[in-house]
């Protein structure tokens, strides 16, 4: 059952944080905008793939990824919310209005996301949709020049924040290693990062020895293999 490659999320294999998932979904049932940060390989995507599991609403978890197109992240976000509905809403399809080569504008899919809501509320009393960024690095601008990611960073950022503010339905979180996203104000140029001081930070820690004990002999048992104490130290 150890996984050292990709992310966990189920009950069975996720450990230590609990808690913080937790927290995050209740910040995240009010629509707010999060930032997850930690070194690499802390965990960091497991804690998004257990939210996304715990959380009742449409979620599209997005790894994203360096020259990335804004078309292509509109379209895995609702991909990952036609199949994450399939699962929490058995009576809702949610078809995808993308399809061939067709270039998505944010005009088209902030019309897209609206529509979803206005169906959601068919079939529950508090509609939602979330948003989970991860490398969230890779679409920053941080090389002075590189309009191409300033364009598809500010573009996406800016539409998602709008649709936050204009809907209050739509919860974001994002992750990665530095907690740049949200502390800078300008890029080159005089232009505005639209994500400025409106992400509140957390800080994902190393899991804590007592957690670190209970993964170790709860996932020994599954294979039948036991510890003693001075192993597991």
């Amino acid at each position: 059952p150890y996984d050292v490659r990709d992310p966990v999320s189920d009950a069975i294999s996720f450990f230590g944080r609990e808690g913080l998932a937790d927290e995050l979904a209740s910040m995240l049932r009010l629509g707010r905008r999060i930032g997850l940060f930690g070194v690499h390989k802390i965990g960091k995507s497991s804690v998004m793939q257990r939210l996304r599991n715990k959380l009742e609403f449409p979620v599209a978890y997005v790894y994203l990824r360096k020259n990335d197109t804004l078309t292509a992240i509109y379209r895995r976000i609702v991909d990952a919310w036609n199949l994450d509905a399939r699962i929490k809403y058995r009576d809702l399809n949610l078809e995808s209005a993308f399809s061939g080569d067709t270039v998505v504008t944010q005009t088209d899919f902030e019309k897209l996301v609206k529509a979803y809501l206005v169906r959601l509320g068919t079939i529950t009393d508090s509609p939602q949709v979330g948003v989970f960024l991860d490398e969230i690095e890779a679409i920053i601008p941080y090389k002075k020049g590189d309009e191409a990611t300033l364009t598809l960073y500010v573009t996406l950022m800016d539409c998602l924040r709008g649709l936050q503010h204009e809907t209050g339905q739509l919860a974001l979180l994002v992750a990665g290693i530095y907690p740049s996203l949200g502390r800078v104000n300008y890029f080159w140029g005089e232009q505005k990062n639209p994500m400025h001081q409106v992400v509140t930070e957390y800080f994902l820690p190393p899991m804590s020895a007592e957690d670190c004990e209970i993964m170790i002999r709860s996932l020994g048992e599954q294979i039948r293999v036991t510890y003693d104490q001075g192993t597991v130290d």
